[in-house]
């Protein structure tokens, strides 16, 4: 997460607006002259992040979806459905971004509801805060989309 304290400068030098993914810069901690840098958008905000865990995360997803392989990040979902039970289940998020995700789930969960969100050891074994944006029904499930807890 951002602290208040963190101040950066950010140099982009080439974009690609037929291809958002296609972008090289650098980013520099205006504080320690740190510089870094980045060629797609998960990389910049994994910098700005400095957070492993998620860096970890959009690795694993970039290098999926570029050899084809994307089959989402395993994980588990806890919260309260409609009925207003706890439930726990075990999914993949097949979109995930800097701000939030989407998954599949069989329960049906209200938007505004508060969600757990936890990855499988084997990705990276972080706990994430997200709320429900939306749901609706697929053939595949209900698919949720939630934003982290951090980006409301």
């Amino acid at each position: 997460m951002i602290s208040t304290g963190q101040m950066y400068i950010v140099k982009i030098y080439r974009r690609d607006d037929k291809n958002p993914y296609s972008l090289i810069g650098v980013i520099e901690d205006a504080t320690t002259s740190t510089k870094k840098i980045f060629r797609t958008p998960t990389e910049f905000v994994s910098i700005l992040l400095n957070n492993k865990t998620w860096a970890s995360a959009f690795k694993k997803i970039e290098e999926e979806k570029n050899n084809g392989l994307n089959k989402g990040i395993p994980v588990q979902i806890s919260g309260i459905n409609e009925q207003r039970k706890k439930f726990k289940e075990n999914t993949a998020i097949v979109a995930l971004t800097p701000t939030g995700g989407q998954f599949f789930i069989k329960n049906r969960v209200k938007r505004d509801a508060n969600l757990t969100l936890k990855f499988t050891p084997a990705t990276t074994g972080a706990t994430v805060k997200v709320t429900v944006l939306s749901s609706k029904a697929a053939e595949e499930g209900i698919l949720t989309k939630v934003a982290f807890e951090n980006t409301l």
